[in-house]
């Protein structure tokens, strides 16, 4: 028995020892080395508590955050990575799971936590939904990626974020590559400015990182745009790149509805999910009046299953009046078919439309976006303003989370523009386009 306990005690003993060897940063085998290029090093020799940088792409922001966060965990503090979305989350934990390795006591990606032998732990946060959530807790360092595509970057940092790094004084940074002159391009010009000595910020081209391939750089400047280049390798901060398209100064934001208007459309931009990282479906609701004049008059939008995304069309058609006419976007196949002619049996005495797009989105939006820009459209003022101009925007950057409003604004301008005629697919009554249903019948 003595024997049995001896070896009992031993395993225990050495699995102690194992623990504080672990705990004191010593592992079975070493932890993959960050080795940072020259410009990289330049950061970290030179940074303050908050820091910011703008940098072009693969220059090396991720990989530079991580590392900048790993340090503090390793010491037993605590640290948290904020992406901007969700979905970004994933790539991000796995890259902190193999740097760390060894280091690992435990980890929930449910949670979103890794916790380390060390005591130190990387929690990870996505800011496209209650950011709110974070609040009690305390980091040594924040890491926010793809600062620049955050629209309210500004309160979420003073009011939510800046918070969090009060118990142990901590520090921040915010890396992107630039996306016009936004809140990421006023945290960079505080760190370029003497005014805020806690501030250090960066702007540094794709070709500081010495990995890069000149051939494949050369190669992007020969076939970008030069302002799309300029903002993406080049890190310049241009104005309204990030879209380009639209400005809202373009439109006119008026109080009360014109009492000419010859003509209503409602267009609809489906989709059938209420997933928190899903489309929306959108419903804008446009007028013109005699003189040619265009006007944006309400907005519907959320995230419902086909069951209630069909009752709120309805309503909103009700709401609307039968002098409105309904256009919905008609996706390809016989599915697709089959659903417009569900939703003109569910809108029966009104007069609608189904819509199969046809060419790019930035080609369906350009004859709005030339209406605007010589001040041909108003918008009814309302709460839904802020929302609907902020993605015309940042319409068509392909970061932008999303641009049903534009779509929807888009189908209900091409609409009004046709006067109600052309080559769209048009239901009637309770039983649809007989032509339609036969052509129905043959597939």
């Amino acid at each position: 028995m003595a024997t049995k306990a001896t070896i009992s005690d031993l395993k225990t003993l050495s699995r102690e020892i194992d623990l504080v060897r672990k705990s004191r940063g010593i592992y079975d085998h070493a932890l993959p080395k960050f080795e940072p290029h020259k410009a990289q090093r330049e950061v970290l020799d030179s940074q303050k508590r908050y820091n910011v940088l703008c940098m072009g792409r693969r220059w090396g922001k991720s990989i530079t955050g991580i590392n900048i966060l790993l340090e503090d965990a390793k010491r037993g503090y605590p640290v948290a990575w904020f992406s901007p979305v969700y979905r970004s989350i994933s790539d991000i934990w796995d890259r902190f799971s193999y740097y760390l390795g060894p280091a690992i006591r435990n980890k929930n990606f449910q949670d979103k936590r890794i916790e380390l032998f060390s005591g130190g732990k990387i929690e990870f946060w996505s800011l496209d939904k209650s950011p709110d959530l974070v609040r009690g807790r305390a980091y040594k360092a924040i890491f926010v990626d793809e600062a620049a595509i955050i629209g309210n970057l500004k309160p979420i940092f003073y009011l939510i974020l800046r918070p969090l790094l009060t118990d142990f004084r901590g520090s921040a940074w915010f890396a992107s590559t630039p996306r016009g002159f936004n809140h990421f391009f006023d945290f960079y010009q505080m760190g370029q400015s003497p005014d805020y000595p806690s501030w250090q910020s960066w702007r540094m081209p794709s070709r500081t990182n010495p990995y890069l391939s000149p051939q494949e750089i050369e190669d992007a400047r020969a076939e970008m745009p030069a302002k799309m280049f300029a903002q993406e390798y080049l890190a310049e901060f241009l104005p309204t790149l990030a879209g380009g398209m639209f400005d809202r100064d373009w439109f006119e934001v008026i109080d009360r509805v014109p009492d000419d208007l010859i003509m209503k459309i409602r267009a609809w931009d489906l989709a059938a999910s209420t997933s928190e990282n899903a489309d929306f479906t959108a419903g804008v609701l446009m007028g013109k009046d005699k003189g040619g004049k265009f006007y944006i008059l309400d907005l519907v939008r959320g995230r419902w299953s086909p069951a209630q995304r069909d009752k709120i069309i309805k309503d909103t058609a009700e709401r609307d009046g039968r002098e409105t006419m309904i256009h919905f976007e008609e996706e390809g196949g016989s599915s697709g078919k089959t659903q417009s002619l569900a939703l003109s049996k569910m809108l029966a005495g009104f007069r609608t439309r189904a819509i199969r797009p046809s060419g790019n989105k930035e080609t369906r939006a350009a004859p709005m976006a030339s209406q605007a820009e010589i001040g041909n459209m108003a918008v009814l003022r309302a709460s839904w303003n802020l929302e609907f101009f902020s993605e015309l925007e940042s319409f068509p950057d392909p970061l932008a989370l999303h641009d049903d409003q534009v779509d929807a604004a888009a189908y209900a301008f091409s609409g009004l523009l046709e006067g109600g005629s052309g080559d769209m697919r048009i239901y009637v009554g309770i039983v649809g386009n007989p032509a339609y249903a036969a052509e129905m019948e043959k597939e």
